[in-house]
């Protein structure tokens, strides 16, 4: 670190360095939900599957040179062992969606899970099939919390 005296810099960057903050953008994210939901793909089949919702297809090189950079960053593996290699995620799809959430509690909602959850819900009104499931998790948090007391 950089330490330019008292000026506070330093310590906003300390806290800016441990702040989980998501590493994935907005097209690797893309990607990894094509690897989650449909396995080990070549570039091809994952410029293919990115087309079906794309306004704008992907090209081959774009795609190859992202899924070179998420294997760098260990987000996916290569499997080099099949021609053409074949790519899949390597990060669990739940722990992307924890870091993100846990980002966006920390820096949006202040921490304030609760404010998160009621401004979803406010956003985007839920559906009673959708309340009741959000009961239901309610419901065996709080049994899970009585058994380990």
């Amino acid at each position: 670190l950089l330490d330019i005296g008292n000026s506070g810099f330093r310590n906003r960057w300390v806290e800016m360095a441990r702040r989980p903050l998501p590493h994935q953008t907005a097209r690797e994210l893309e990607i990894l939900e094509v690897l989650w939901d449909h396995g080990p793909c070549h570039t091809e089949e994952v410029v293919g599957l990115l087309d079906a919702g794309a306004r704008r297809r992907p090209s081959h090189s774009a795609v190859a040179t992202i899924l070179g950079i998420m294997e760098n960053k260990g987000f996916v593996s290569r499997d080099t062992s099949v021609r053409p290699y074949q790519y899949q995620a390597e990060v669990l799809r739940e722990e992307v969606e924890e870091q993100f959430i846990n980002h966006l509690t920390t820096s949006v909602f202040r921490g304030s899970r609760l404010r998160l959850v009621a401004r979803a819900l406010d956003i985007d009104a839920a559906s009673l099939e959708d309340l009741e499931e959000i009961e239901r998790l309610i419901r065996e948090m709080r049994q899970a919390d009585d058994d380990a007391d």
